[in-house]
């Protein structure tokens, strides 16, 4: 009989297969050595997985399709889109696995209950034999995917229970001894509470966290339910959810706030007030992903109130910020005044930037600087005397360039990426 792999070579090919849900769980079946050494990657982010397309390889789209035209491709002709274009999972399945995956969070600490309300059986799922408890691998949370997930269990429910979502609604209030809130707050509230190793949160309408191959192309295409969901505009109610869990005076769910590292907030939805609760209770954001709502009437107190989340951060690392019309400037000067030694990686993208600009990319320890389909804004503020600043521009440790502005800004693009070009001695990846 041969022996068992260790787990120092069972956990290299595991991290391997991260991004292959298909795999990963071929390989929880093999052993309980592979069991241990693959569970753990499969729960940090089950929602991520469940919303991606099972047939990515047949279904591609660009990079610059995903940000710009996305909404477009499934919108009111979503139905009659070529069948090749589609994206081909089952409904039915995704439902039941929304379900599955969703009672298993819930039996952890409801599983008599839950039955004893008829929402599951005994065969369905055994809380008091579960190996592990899920929440302690949960480090990775999307409020679209989880919003989509508890959508998917109301169907479900709906079409083979015969329970409808107020019924649904008022078993799992009685469950959680709650009157009056809806079922999906009552669900984000016990996620906030339980999932204490939660490094990551993100709301991200432009799936930006999908990652794509060397020729830009999806790797992790989103399944076109979650798409749909976007499409819906169930932003204002996440929003809603969102804020009022961040008001509450939880301890649990303030310390899951202020274990967090990452940040990605690309809706378009409007942001401010969590962008106000997230500043009081988040201070340890390493890497922040944000979009600026365009929106003239809430422009300037959204962009204040990412002004407050940069400048409460202790250690932030990697900023990226997306469709930022104006107030570029403002925003560099906090990054240059308040995370001066931290910072590593800047990308701006659609982002209006101007000669005024630039000395703010004056970051002593600025590694990674990328400018994709950037505007650029030439005022007439920009004189002499500010000429001198940019041209004594210095970024010692710079490797990593990329200046991709729109075509009609070839000239300035070019004249931008000279100057960034003479800043470092180390550009090796332009």
């Amino acid at each position: 009989m041969s022996k068992p792999l260790p787990l120092e070579i069972i956990r290299p090919i595991v991290l391997y297969l991260k991004d292959d849900k298909k795999s990963l769980h071929s390989c929880l079946l093999v052993s309980r050595d592979w069991c241990r050494g693959t569970v753990n990657i499969l729960w940090e982010q089950p929602f991520h997985f469940l919303y991606t397309c099972n047939n990515n390889k047949k279904n591609i789209i660009t990079y610059s399709t995903s940000l710009s035209n996305l909404s477009n491709l499934y919108n009111t002709n979503y139905n009659s889109m070529n069948n090749n274009n589609k994206c081909q999972c089952s409904e039915k399945k995704r439902q039941l696995q929304a379900t599955n995956l969703l009672i298993t969070y819930l039996s952890i600490k409801y599983n008599n209950e839950l039955i004893e309300k008829n929402i599951i059986t005994n065969i369905m799922t055994k809380g008091e034999n579960m190996m592990f408890n899920y929440f302690e691998f949960l480090k990775s949370l999307d409020l679209l995917e989880l919003y989509s997930a508890i959508q998917d269990w109301i169907q479900w429910m709906n079409i083979n229970k015969s329970m409808n979502s107020s019924i649904l609604n008022s078993k799992i209030n009685t469950i959680f001894n709650k009157e009056y809130p809806s079922l999906k707050y009552n669900i984000f509230e016990y996620f906030f509470t339980y999932s204490l190793k939660l490094k990551l949160l993100s709301f991200d309408e432009e799936f930006i966290l999908r990652k794509f191959d060397n020729n830009n192309n999806y790797n992790n295409y989103p399944c076109s339910s979650l798409i749909k969901e976007k499409l819906r505009d169930n932003s204002w109610h996440i929003y809603l959810i969102l804020n009022n869990l961040l008001e509450l005076k939880n301890p649990e769910i303030k310390q899951i706030f202020i274990n967090l590292s990452e940040l990605v907030f690309t809706t378009k939805s409007k942001k401010i007030q969590s962008l106000f609760l997230i500043s009081k209770n988040c201070h340890n954001i390493q890497k922040l992903i944000i979009r600026i709502n365009y929106d003239f009437r809430n422009l300037y107190d959204e962009t204040n109130q990412l002004i407050s989340l940069i400048e409460s951060q202790k250690n932030l690392i990697y900023f990226e910020l997306i469709e930022n019309r104006t107030y570029t400037n403002e925003i560099l000067k906090s990054l240059k005044e308040f995370q001066y030694n931290s910072l590593k990686t800047l990308i701006l993208k659609d982002v209006f930037i101007s000669k005024n600009d630039i000395i703010l990319f004056n970051l002593k320890n600025l590694q990674e600087l990328r400018f994709n389909r950037c505007i650029y804004s030439n005022n007439n503020r920009f004189n002499d005397e500010k000429k001198n600043d940019w041209v004594d521009l210095w970024l010692p440790n710079l490797k990593h360039l990329e200046v991709d502005f729109l075509d009609k800004y070839k000239e300035e693009s070019n004249e931008l990426y000279s100057i960034l070009l003479r800043s470092s001695p180390l550009i090796s990846n332009i």
